[in-house]
């Protein structure tokens, strides 16, 4: 099957992922829609766009941060199956004041 087939994949995300993106959306209102229908929307539907990691199973996708809104960056570390997204660890990136 095609890394990238016509359906959205099941996203599981570690425990600790969540809790970051908890955390980070109380300090700004756009963070949650963006990591839900930015990343995760499209990580679960072409898992292939992201960038791979050499010699491994991983990518890494990221949104970009933007100033004037407050809204950070977010950088995660996935790897899939034919029916699955493992969300594995995440980073976040305050921009600069």
């Amino acid at each position: 099957m095609s890394p990238s087939g016509p359906y959205a994949r099941t996203i599981i995300e570690a425990e600790l992922v969540a809790k970051r993106i908890d955390e980070a959306a109380k300090k700004t209102e756009n963070l949650a829609d963006l990591y839900e229908y930015g990343i995760k929307w499209k990580i679960a539907r072409r898992p292939d766009s992201g960038n791979k990691v050499s010699d491994s199973d991983y990518y890494l996708a990221k949104s970009y941060s933007w100033a004037p809104g407050g809204v950070p960056s977010v950088t995660v570390l996935y790897r899939f199956d034919d029916n699955h997204v493992y969300i594995e660890s995440s980073k976040i990136d305050w921009p600069k004041k």
